[in-house]
């Protein structure tokens, strides 16, 4: 994958996370990183593209983090459960997802999608074949970070 396109599917992924973010739980958020980054936080929400070329999006975030993307999205501040954690981790997988397949022109990266999952725990990292690319952002504001990582 060259260059270009790597930069076009990032941002892409990156603007339709923070723009999901931005309307459903009311944060204000920006792209604060490019960088290849490989490490995960503790917690991730994965789902797999399917279509020409095949992927993997990723979404990371410390379970604080998603916490407080829920109270902000439902307005409920206590008695928040693992279950309703994880759901928002969903949601947000799945609205990304949503929204950047409305944004893709080219027929090769065009995709439906699996349900989502969550991976969790300490140490996580990716490892692709050579051939394959990984495309990570970081979004965010000054109270917290979201690791989005795109596999093609």
């Amino acid at each position: 994958m060259n260059n270009f396109l790597a930069e076009k599917l990032g941002s892409m992924f990156a603007n339709a996370l923070t723009e999901v973010i931005s309307v459903t739980m009311g944060q204000t958020v920006s792209v604060l990183s490019s960088a290849d980054d490989t490490e995960f936080y503790r917690m991730s929400g994965a789902m797999v593209l399917n279509g020409r070329k095949p992927g993997i999006l990723f979404i990371s975030a410390e379970e604080s983090v998603i916490r407080g993307l829920f109270s902000n999205m439902t307005g409920i501040k206590e008695g928040i459960e693992k279950g309703d954690i994880n759901d928002m981790m969903w949601e947000l997988v799945n609205m990304t997802a949503g929204n950047a397949k409305l944004r893709f022109s080219d027929p090769d990266y065009i995709f439906d999608y699996s349900s989502p999952f969550i991976i969790e725990g300490d140490n996580a990292s990716i490892i692709v074949k050579r051939m394959s690319a990984m495309i990570s952002r970081t979004v965010g504001n000054e109270d917290f970070r979201i690791k989005l990582k795109i596999v093609y």
